[in-house]
């Protein structure tokens, strides 16, 4: 499925990118039945980052505190993690 969706996006044209990219998420939420997924985006200096692409699943209260910057001093173990391009997931709660 994740080879799919990188052939999807990198064959895509370049005006359809950030669309390709949220349907990518959207795919993989709903595939892993998680509440939201994400893309990250860190600043050129690495100091914070921000989420560039959000998909959330239907039903979910819209969590605006998501969309904000995210500074790496409060998180600073989840950018650790995304700087070391080691994939993150965070299972909720039965």
């Amino acid at each position: 499925m994740l080879g799919e969706l990188q052939r999807e996006i990198a064959g895509g044209a370049p005006d359809r990118v950030d669309d390709a990219r949220s349907d990518a998420l959207s795919r993989i939420g709903l595939f892993m039945d998680v509440d939201r997924s994400y893309l990250f985006k860190f600043s050129k200096d690495r100091t914070e980052y921000r989420i560039s692409h959000l998909w959330e699943a239907e039903g979910i209260q819209k969590d605006d505190v998501v969309r904000g910057v995210l500074l790496k001093e409060h998180f600073h173990w989840l950018a650790k993690t995304l700087l070391e391009k080691k994939r993150y997931f965070c299972l909720r709660g039965e």
